[in-house]
């Protein structure tokens, strides 16, 4: 069996604790109400998000080039 280092013990704690959202509570969320477009858009219906998933998500679509 293998160990896990700390760091690799730290980061499985920290993504456990992160809360993961549908896209219909992003979509109805305060955050997002100025981006529920775009959200719609790139989020999938059955699946779980977290915050940060999501923001990098936006990101990522308004960096990329047109």
């Amino acid at each position: 069996m293998a160990t896990k280092t700390p760091d690799e013990v730290k980061q499985a704690a920290a993504a456990a604790a992160e809360p993961e959202y549908s896209k219909q509570q992003l979509l109805t969320s305060h955050r997002y109400a100025h981006r529920r477009d775009l959200i719609g858009a790139l989020l999938v219906d059955g699946k779980t998000y977290t915050i940060k998933g999501v923001d990098k998500l936006i990101k990522d679509y308004d960096e990329k080039e047109m």
